[in-house]
């Protein structure tokens, strides 16, 4: 069985993500890197890693080729806001802090990987809801406020198998930036 479309609400999502993550540990390691998974429920990281003297935490998002294409942005990945206070990365950290896209396709492709600061990753998720819901919906409606959050591939190009960046200068934590969107646009 390959984890296709539909196998979120089958109730295999966790094992989408499970998938995910152990294909970013393999790709660390093979890097010469030290890294180790988090405990299960983690409340924000899933990977902690270390090369050199520098001290990397990551969040892994995967998704499955099938499940891109039954969603209208082909190629992306989701998120959910809090409802409370739209906050979507917990415990959001500085130039330490990275997310790790993941595209998991049909065996025997090989999974696909964009590496990118989560501060960036939260810019442009902010910045694509903010439009999102500035554009009239279905009928020329407003819009009304949703937890959803999206990021397609062709947003992402820059970063594919970026996996340098991970080890050069810490990444701009882009804490200002994220203060400043916090209110009900993560």
């Amino acid at each position: 069985m390959t984890l296709g479309g539909g196998q979120i609400k089958a109730g295999r999502g966790p094992l989408i993500g499970n998938a995910g993550e152990y294909f970013v540990m393999g790709e660390l390691l093979r890097r010469s890197a030290t890294a180790g998974l988090t405990p299960r429920g983690a409340t924000a990281w899933d990977i902690l890693t270390r090369c050199g003297d520098r001290d990397v935490r990551i969040r892994v998002k995967t998704r499955t080729a099938a499940a891109s294409e039954v969603a209208r942005d082909s190629g992306g990945w989701v998120w959910s806001a809090r409802e409370s206070d739209g906050v979507v990365f917990k415990e959001l950290g500085g130039g330490d802090d990275w997310t790790i896209l993941v595209a998991l396709d049909e065996p025997p492709a090989q999974p696909r990987y964009w590496v990118l600061p989560t501060a960036k990753v939260l810019e442009l998720i902010t910045d694509r809801y903010a439009k999102w819901l500035a554009a009239p919906g279905k009928g020329g409606r407003k819009r009304n406020a949703s937890t959803m959050r999206r990021l397609t591939e062709a947003e992402v190009t820059e970063y594919r198998e970026a996996w340098d960046r991970l080890w050069g200068p810490p990444a701009d934590s882009g804490k200002g930036e994220v203060e400043a969107a916090r209110p009900g646009m993560q």
